[in-house]
């Protein structure tokens, strides 16, 4: 259900909402995953706080999946608290603390890298695309796994190694493909950029032509 208390205050609720039930294309073919959402959000547009709480519950192939993520924000900081999804005995964890000096909670795309005080992320060969395909019907990956752990600090710089192993994107064309053998992130600075990026098996494809012969 949906609420506005006062002006400019927005409140929605959910509870063990069938995504398959839900108005939009493709959704029915979920079906058979059972995807089930219960959420909380609030947000006082005024005053630039907020709150939002998520659960995931579904199946895919026979492969249960559970996701939780929560987060809360003011004026000066969005705190993405530990987020985790679990399934096949695998399991990611994420977490972030953001500076949104004034903005809106939706103005990510707006943050510099200076707005970013912390980050971290870390998993055991979760498979991605098993779990986006649980509540999407259409998963911009069909297959990959990701595996390792790394993080970021304003005071410390990126550290750790996470790698994307048999990732497989969603063709956009009949007869378009790509496959990634495995992608490696690897992050031992204080400033810039991760380290290092390591990529293998990046065939020729028609997106990215540069990877021929590589």
């Amino acid at each position: 259900d949906a609420a506005m208390p006062r002006p400019g205050v927005m409140e929605l609720h959910a509870r063990d909402l069938a995504l398959e039930h839900v108005p939009y294309k493709g959704m029915d073919t979920l079906k058979a995953n059972q995807p089930r959402v219960t959420a909380d959000f609030s947000w006082d547009k005024n005053k630039r706080t907020g709150s939002a709480d998520l659960q995931v519950d579904g199946r895919f192939k026979g492969e249960t999946l559970k996701a939780k993520a929560s987060a809360d924000w003011d004026p000066e900081r969005l705190v993405v608290k530990e987020t985790r999804a679990s399934m096949a005995g695998s399991e990611l964890t994420a977490s972030a603390k953001v500076f949104l000096r004034g903005k809106h909670f939706y103005d990510l795309a707006k943050l510099a890298k200076e707005d970013f005080e912390e980050v971290a992320l870390s998993s055991d060969r979760f498979d991605i695309g098993k779990a986006m395909s649980v509540a999407m019907p259409e998963p911009p990956l069909k297959s990959g796994t990701a595996t390792g752990r790394f993080s970021y600090r304003a005071d410390a710089g990126f550290d750790g190694t996470y790698k994307f192993q048999n990732i497989r994107l969603a063709p956009t064309g009949e007869e378009e493909k790509i496959t990634l053998k495995e992608l490696a992130v690897i992050g031992k600075t204080s400033t810039g950029l991760p380290a290092a990026w390591e990529s293998a098996g990046m065939p020729c494809c028609p997106r990215l032509p540069e990877s021929c012969g590589t």
